[in-house]
């Protein structure tokens, strides 16, 4: 494909269509990725909360918060993400009707 577009065989439009549909057919990720998918959605979405949430709270108390301080929540909710997104999925297992 790309020895046609070096030879001056398609334009350069086609030739960037047909490679991203190249690319896009291509299994991008092993088989066992897609099982764990949810898993880190979940605690990026928990990270995330936690940060905008420490934020907020900071902002309505009127602290300025440095990016110091920003960087060290950040690697704190990293550190503690995948522990707290447990947590969650946990608390949401719906009990057995008895």
């Amino acid at each position: 494909m790309l020895a046609d577009r070096a030879a001056g065989a398609e334009t350069l439009g086609t030739w960037a269509r047909d490679a991203l549909l190249q690319a896009a057919r291509r299994p991008s990720l092993p088989a066992v990725v897609p099982a764990v998918v949810p898993a880190v959605v979940l605690a990026e979405v928990v990270a995330l909360r936690a940060i905008v949430v420490n934020l907020q709270f900071a902002q309505i108390a009127g602290t300025a918060v440095t990016a110091a301080q920003v960087q060290q929540l950040i690697a704190q909710v990293d550190r503690d993400r995948f522990a707290r997104a447990a947590e969650r999925a946990a608390e949401a297992v719906v009990p057995e009707e008895r």
